[in-house]
């Protein structure tokens, strides 16, 4: 086990689909509590399978597609998509760091499916 201390100076979440024309938002130590929100209320969370966390399409129906690796295991639940953190250490070098559903909803604290009831 290594243990490093470093400090988070910006964060921002991974978009399944990224758009030129959509500007990715960043939090940081300055970001007021309306932007904060505004990410929030953005597409932060998906559905997926329950087993790997594979991103789940849905049917004309709304039904979830199966994820194929994983069958028979046909249980799904919400995560956060992926997120990276910028980092910093002791000599002012900063590293981006991507950081996957599982570990994100570990160090956010909150699960995804609560924030999606509570803006939908």
């Amino acid at each position: 086990d290594v243990e490093l201390r470093v400090q988070v100076t910006t964060f921002h979440f991974q978009h399944s689909q990224p758009s030129q024309n959509a500007p990715q938002l960043a939090l940081d130590s300055s970001t007021p509590l309306d932007g904060i929100l505004e990410v929030l209320s953005g597409d932060v969370t998906y559905t997926g399978c329950g087993r790997c966390s594979a991103e789940l399409d849905t049917d004309a129906n709304g039904i979830y597609c199966p994820c194929y690796p994983c069958l028979p295991h046909t249980a799904v639940r919400r995560y956060y998509r992926p997120g990276v953190l910028t980092v910093s250490g002791r000599s002012s070098s900063q590293v981006c760091v991507q950081v996957p559903p599982v570990l994100l909803q570990k160090i956010l604290d909150a699960p995804p499916d609560k924030l999606h009831r509570s803006s939908g």
